[in-house]
């Protein structure tokens, strides 16, 4: 008596090969076995979760930018304050290792959105607490901007969490 050997069961959508007995591909989730409107449930659940997944980088890139040029805005009044109103060195030593610390995590936000953006976010809140408690003059100055940007920044931390929990 001959053995007739079956061909492997594939997954229609990513070629992984399956058991007999399974109903769905262990690798992506398809529905093999399934009906053709769980098939294309699971179609349009991939299309939904690429879009939200797109539109959640672009929280995290905005947040990244947001943290660039908080960088830039520092170093920039780091060198006027000295520079042009004489102020001590202390201030240009300060604004320069707040431009370098949001700089660093600008890059760092590419590898670990989520950690990156919470620290950016408690930073710069952290220097409008002490400058608030040094001077507390300055605590409506530029609201409207400070509120932009830390606004910017729980989007992007937001984003990095659905991205993080896989977007469901």
């Amino acid at each position: 008596m001959e053995e007739k050997i079956l061909d492997p069961l594939q997954c229609s959508f990513c070629d992984v090969v399956m058991e007999e007995d399974q109903a769905f591909c262990v690798s992506c989730g398809f529905p093999e076995k399934g009906t053709k409107q769980e098939q294309s449930k699971f179609h349009a659940d991939r299309i939904l979760n690429m879009r939200k997944s797109s539109e959640a980088r672009g929280g995290i890139t905005s947040a990244r930018n947001i943290l660039f040029i908080i960088a830039a805005l520092k170093m920039i009044s780091g060198v006027v304050f000295f520079f042009l109103l004489d102020e001590d060195s202390e201030v240009l030593i300060t604004q320069t290792i707040l431009a370098v610390i949001y700089v660093v995590l600008g890059y760092w936000s590419q590898q670990k959105p989520l950690v990156a953006l919470i620290l950016g976010l408690l930073v710069y809140i952290t220097i409008i607490v002490l400058g608030a408690i040094l001077d507390p003059t300055t605590i409506f100055s530029g609201v409207i901007i400070r509120v932009l940007v830390i606004v910017y920044l729980a989007k992007g931390i937001h984003a990095a969490l659905h991205l993080k929990q896989g977007i469901r």
